[in-house]
């Protein structure tokens, strides 16, 4: 989540780097000393997010957070970009020179044996390696310890307050709604041999959608058959095909509200357009629904398990079913402000997440089986609280959704009805 403005009793939006409500907890059982933030023409997102420089920056700036009183931040500008840091509280110091930056690092890192910066040993974790080697290599040469700010930026970007919870959930009521309706339109569509295809499906649904006052950063993606087999698989003009009797349909979607601060959530449902799933889609749904539940279990019976361990239990299930070399993609991400957000990824895969999941975490846990005629995925959001892990997005999806069984139909139905009951 983004650093937010706090209004000043002296001054209109100046404001202290660190939220006060974000300041409790943040450096806990972390063995470092400060966290570093440095940016240099957009390179470091992560550090453009916390800091807010107004107007357009060009030079690099240093930013340090101290562990004993994040309130004293310390700045290092150069002169020339010295308006654009105004509204931030701190101690500030300018540079033109290098000379003159380089001495302006000793007085920052002043004091400091190990600072936080974002970086990640051996790229470990790319989402968080986002400051130059030759930057780290200059702190290093200062004698100080460079370890990375990871656990820091879940922390302060990516540790959900109760106002965003509240939009999560509002949105994952929408994406439903739209699923539910997705599903409906199918059935009328395709019984009444009306002509539908996977990029008007998508269109419609993102309308839908932006009715309800959401936003999103793409369409969502609707897949079917062989299609659904490829992950990213997202139609357009030039890639789409139409929806049928016999076909399996994947609906993968996410949103968030347009307020500032609102939080996404992210689905994906899987139905079939006929009475009766054949079996092999069945049994490849059954393995990824065992393993998403399994990732659930594990979070009730295990204390701050990291990202990559999470993913080694959804992954350990579905191996064990045989299954394991269709299971291309990590386990699931990371969910704020962004739908791929700051905090722990599900992951030790295609990275290696050592980043624990704590109270406040928000993430998706959505396993698939990819082969070249089908592919089947689940999604389900996952909201650690100090009481465990809460399942956000409804009742996970159980099995393979038979669009034309009477039984199904009759049984969403009532389920929609006893909700608004």
């Amino acid at each position: 989540m983004r650093a937010k403005l706090r209004p000043d009793a002296n001054a209109k939006n100046v404001r202290g780097l660190i939220p006060l409500e974000r300041a409790p907890g943040l450096f806990d059982a972390l063995d470092v000393d400060a966290w570093l933030l440095t940016d240099f023409r957009a390179q470091n997102p992560i550090a453009a997010n916390v800091v807010l420089p107004r107007g357009h920056t060009t030079r690099r700036y240093f930013v340090i957070v101290p562990r004993t009183n994040v309130a004293k931040t310390k700045l290092l500008l150069h002169r020339i970009e010295a308006d654009n840091f105004t509204n931030i509280v701190g101690e500030k110091r300018f540079y033109a020179s290098r000379a003159e930056q380089d001495e302006g690092l000793k007085w920052l890192l002043a004091g400091v044996q190990r600072v936080a910066m974002e970086y990640s040993p051996k790229g470990a974790l790319p989402y968080v390696s986002r400051v130059d080697a030759g930057t780290v290599d200059r702190v290093r040469a200062l004698g100080i310890d460079v370890v990375s700010s990871e656990m820091l930026v879940q922390r302060l970007l990516s540790r959900l307050t109760p106002a965003g919870i509240a939009s999560h959930r509002r949105a994952a009521a929408a994406l439903h709604d739209i699923q539910e309706a997705a599903f409906s339109r199918i059935r009328r569509d395709v019984r009444a041999r009306r002509k539908l295809t996977e990029w008007t499906l998508s269109k419609w649904m993102a309308a839908g959608l932006s009715a309800r006052g959401m936003v999103f950063d793409a369409e969502p993606i609707v897949a079917i058959n062989g299609n659904a087999g490829r992950p990213h698989y997202s139609p357009d003009a030039t890639h789409d095909a139409p929806i049928g009797v016999g076909d399996l349909v994947l609906l993968d979607l996410w949103a968030k509200e347009k307020t500032p601060g609102a939080i996404y959530a992210d689905i994906t449902w899987v139905g079939f357009v006929g009475d009766r799933v054949p079996a092999r889609y069945a049994r490849a749904f059954a393995t990824i629904a065992a393993a998403r539940d399994a990732v659930v279990d594990h979070l009730r019976l295990k204390a701050r398990p990291t990202g990559a361990e999470l993913d080694g239990v959804c992954r350990g299930v579905i191996r064990q079913a045989g299954e394991g070399a269709a299971f291309i993609h990590r386990t699931g991400h990371s969910i704020d402000t962004d739908v791929h957000g700051s905090g722990v990824h599900i992951d030790g895969f295609e990275t290696h997440d050592s980043r624990v999941v704590e109270p406040g975490s928000l993430f998706s846990v959505e396993p698939g089986l990819y082969y070249d005629d089908f592919g089947v995925r689940t999604e389900i959001d996952v909201l650690m609280t100090a009481g465990g892990p809460e399942v956000t997005t409804g009742t996970p999806q159980r099995e393979i959704v038979p669009l034309f069984a009477e039984r199904s139909e009759q049984k969403r139905a009532s389920r929609k009805d006893a909700a608004r009951a």
